[in-house]
């Protein structure tokens, strides 16, 4: 059996861009351009992304070294106010063991 532990804090990030909100947003909705910039080293192999960008909706991608391991991220919108707030949770796993879940 693998041993697990959970340690559970609370956080809140904030961020300030040199970019209006509308940009931000359309970039982080935009699957294109957030792949551009969501994404690992340039020597990493990149798998599908998927983008359902809305309320409900799920966003998957995954990639790593060649030679492996995969990193996958899995998310779900939960929350998604145009410009202004986007709520959201995911889990990154390493071939497919779950390292971290926001």
């Amino acid at each position: 059996m693998t041993e697990r532990s959970i340690e559970h804090a609370d956080f809140t990030i904030q961020r300030r861009y040199g970019a209006a909100p509308e940009s931000v947003f359309a970039a982080w909705a935009d699957p294109a351009a957030k792949a551009r910039w969501f994404a690992g080293p340039e020597e990493w192999e990149v798998g599908p992304h998927e983008l359902d960008f809305r309320e409900g909706g799920s966003e998957v991608g995954s990639g790593g070294p060649k030679e492996g391991p995969v990193h996958s991220y899995r998310a779900i919108y939960w929350e998604v106010v145009p410009n202004a707030r986007i709520v959201y949770t995911y889990e990154l796993l390493i071939d497919e063991v779950r390292i971290s879940v926001w």
